[in-house]
């Protein structure tokens, strides 16, 4: 769904297909997806209400906006619904309701609905590829390597490297 930029000439044989993508639309998707990374890790530091009703519609707003995507609807409903969240305490409950206590209405973990269960053969597949491209979890990350915020960090770089190159290409 990324906007191409129009060729005139045919693709050059063995050149990726990432070299008709401005690396600036892939630098945006990369950034886009750091910021969502953040908000689906769990709210537990201090200042994460703040950061969650006032920095992160603003991030995704400018996000959006510069990859042409009309999300301000969905923006203004989400900063009503973060209005409305007395502290963190709070966030948190709201949190651990919807990712994490049983019965999960929205499960983080692409386990679940790849293997169906958690922790399984498609965790062990990811991180082999998580190292293959020379990414290890933090100290600090206790989450299991198929949680969202993961995929969507390790997508960010991969987009970042892919931008960097793309970069390169055209100059």
């Amino acid at each position: 769904w990324l906007p191409r930029v129009e060729r005139k000439t045919p693709p050059i044989p063995g050149r990726s297909a990432m070299s008709t993508v401005r690396a600036d639309v892939v630098r945006a998707v990369s950034d886009l997806c750091l910021i969502l990374a953040r908000a689906f890790l769990p709210p537990t530091w201090e200042g994460a209400l703040a950061a969650m009703a006032g920095d992160l519609p603003d991030d995704l707003r400018d996000g959006t906006a510069l990859l042409g995507i009309e999300a301000s609807r969905a923006l203004e409903r989400f900063e009503t619904a973060m209005a409305g969240i007395a502290d963190r305490d709070a966030l948190l409950v709201i949190y651990s309701h919807l990712f994490l206590a049983p019965p999960v209405p929205a499960p983080l973990n692409a386990g679940l609905y790849l293997d169906g269960a958690l922790d399984g053969r498609s965790v062990v597949m990811m991180e082999a590829c998580y190292r293959r491209h020379g990414v290890e979890r933090g100290p600090h990350f206790k989450d299991l390597s198929d949680h969202l915020s993961v995929q969507l960090e390790f997508l960010a770089f991969l987009l970042a490297a892919a931008a960097d190159q793309a970069g390169q290409a055209a100059a």
